[in-house]
């Protein structure tokens, strides 16, 4: 049985883990608006392709291509934790760059051994 600190923390670090995701997820999924000077108009995947061959005119010559993964994470973490924690850096990062662009995030990447098997 766990004792009253043990859960106090396990609340505590709980209810951080959420406020942490929820921040994650509303800078994912705030639609960027792929218009000229807009400080979020990186996100490809809001933008139709005239609008990336535009910030290629204004510019834009490199792609960031965020990778996350889908993992267990505990039972107070959605799965995509790292999908979200990249795409909300990857813009902050090309935004702060200037003329880079965003690709939608690669959800599953190679994780873990083969022989024997590890990872998730």
């Amino acid at each position: 049985m766990m004792g009253r600190a043990a859960v106090r923390a396990r609340i505590a670090h709980t209810i951080f883990a959420g406020v942490v995701a929820s921040l994650a997820l509303h800078a994912w999924v705030t639609p960027s608006v792929a218009a000229e000077g807009s400080a979020t108009a990186v996100q490809m995947r809001s933008m139709t392709w005239i609008d990336i061959a535009a910030a290629i005119e204004r510019g834009s010559t490199t792609v960031i291509v965020p990778t996350g993964g889908i993992e267990q994470n505990g039972p107070h973490m959605t799965l995509t934790k790292h999908d979200l924690i990249v795409a909300s850096s990857a813009e902050r990062i090309a935004t702060s760059v200037g003329r880079t662009l965003v690709a939608p995030v690669v959800s599953f990447v190679p994780q873990g051994d083969i022989g024997p098997a590890s990872g998730n």
